[in-house]
């Protein structure tokens, strides 16, 4: 059977179409948790608690790579010069920040990790550091959603990510080593960037040969800059995600890095769920917001995201010492209280989630960056509070106590997001 993308057309094609992109990623569920336990098998505790340290830093410095043009890219594609258009004016400024967000991980992997230098190799992390130029490939993605192309699009995400991890999974069998998979880590970026580079290499070379007109360029700039206080949000909200990770890596011994970072790997994993459903919500959120109905739909998708995601973190804390030991292996089954400890933080996820899809429908931007600023203020102390405790169950517990707070409590002292508390909203949804 022929794989075909399908067209604009009722609720049913567009769920179809969506669906087919949301099956990509929830697909990295089931090979992220299966390559996950290969790796930690092969490395151990502390080799494996090093390498997904150093893949911690370079998450956390994936936003500087795009610079808040992801967000706007779909409709600055979708815009009246083309492809070769979009890839003359937006091109050139993927390319520098994508060096300059390079650079400064190498350069904060290296003050980080100096450390451990016997052990990761120079040549592992500056192979690292390209996937932050190659996120260049992200252009050929936001065309193609603009040309709703999506099933041209899952195709080829699909076979980068099983491509990806075939290479890993090979490494593991023949080769295992830290270096070795940190540098093998770019292949899924390198594949992409190749596979679009061919796709629209028509437009592409259209592109190389028109002369430069900065219209579009100037507006990418003017959007970016309205688009800063949710750019800067994302990247404090992914902060506060991964922050844990290397604060205990830098004060804690190196088998409790592995122990705590095999649980928020797992969990990092089950992240793909709250944030489906706040995707799922967006584009009705923003409909309604604009005829004022908006509470009444976003009391409804907080309940049945309240409900999914308290099922999954019971799940994960009862089950917890069963399923360490079953992904990871026998010496990370001391990791179990660290899971069943960080299970909550999915019930805030989801939260934060939808309340961010719910004030970005009102264009509440400054609101948004407000209350991720304000969590900020809470988390820091509570994860000082672990750290100084000295435990890796105590900064999971706390981990999980900052998130509900600032999920449940912080929004409450808002005029504008208090009716979007879950506190109230779960409430009056009764």
């Amino acid at each position: 059977m022929t794989l075909q993308d399908t067209p604009a057309a009722g609720p049913l094609d567009r769920f179809g179409r969506y669906a087919l992109v949301g099956g990509e990623k929830a697909l990295r569920i089931p090979v992220g948790i299966f390559v996950s336990g290969l790796t930690s098998r092969a490395l151990g505790v502390e080799d494996f608690g090093l390498l997904s340290s150093v893949l911690v830093l370079l998450t956390v410095m994936s936003p500087l790579a795009s610079f808040g043009l992801e967000s706007l890219g779909i409709a600055l594609a979708s815009g009246s010069h083309g492809a070769a258009g979009y890839i003359k004016s937006i091109a050139p400024f993927r390319l520098v920040t994508g060096i300059v967000a390079a650079v400064l991980f190498l350069l904060a992997s290296t003050a980080f990790f100096h450390a451990a230098a016997d052990r990761v190799a120079a040549y592992a992390l500056c192979a690292l550091a390209t996937v932050l130029v190659l996120r260049i490939y992200e252009i050929g993605e936001n065309l193609l959603f603009a040309q709703e192309r999506l099933a041209t699009l899952a195709a080829i995400r699909i076979g980068a990510l099983l491509s990806a991890n075939l290479l890993i999974v090979a490494v593991l069998l023949v080769k295992p080593g830290l270096s070795q998979l940190l540098a093998i880590s770019a292949a899924e970026a390198a594949l992409l960037l190749a596979a679009y580079a061919y796709l629209f290499r028509s437009d592409i070379r259209e592109a190389m040969h028109q002369r430069g007109e900065h219209g579009e360029l100037r507006s990418a700039f003017a959007q970016c800059r309205a688009a800063a206080p949710v750019f800067l949000s994302g990247l404090l909200v992914l902060v506060l995600l991964n922050a844990d990770k290397l604060l205990v890596y830098r004060f804690m011994g190196k088998t409790e890095v592995g122990l705590y970072n095999s649980a928020a790997k797992l969990l990092d994993v089950l992240y793909f769920i709250p944030m489906v459903i706040g995707t799922a919500h967006a584009a009705s959120f923003a409909r309604l917001a604009q005829g004022g109905n908006l509470l009444p739909a976003y009391r409804s998708a907080l309940s049945t995201a309240t409900v999914l995601s308290v099922a999954a973190a019971a799940v994960l804390a009862l089950c917890s010492g069963f399923i360490m030991p079953l992904v990871f292996g026998s010496p990370f089954a001391d990791a179990s209280r660290v899971l069943a400890l960080l299970a909550p933080c999915l019930v805030a996820v989801s939260w934060v989630s939808l309340r961010t899809r719910a004030l970005a429908a009102m264009d509440q931007r400054r609101e948004i960056l407000r209350l991720t600023l304000t969590a900020c203020a809470v988390h820091f102390p509570f994860l000082a509070l672990g750290l100084w405790i000295g435990s890796i169950e105590a900064v999971a517990l706390c981990q999980s106590a900052s998130w509900m707070v600032g999920a449940a409590i912080v929004p409450m002292f808002s005029p504008v997001a208090g009716r979007l508390s879950p506190l109230r909203a779960l409430r009056v949804a009764r």
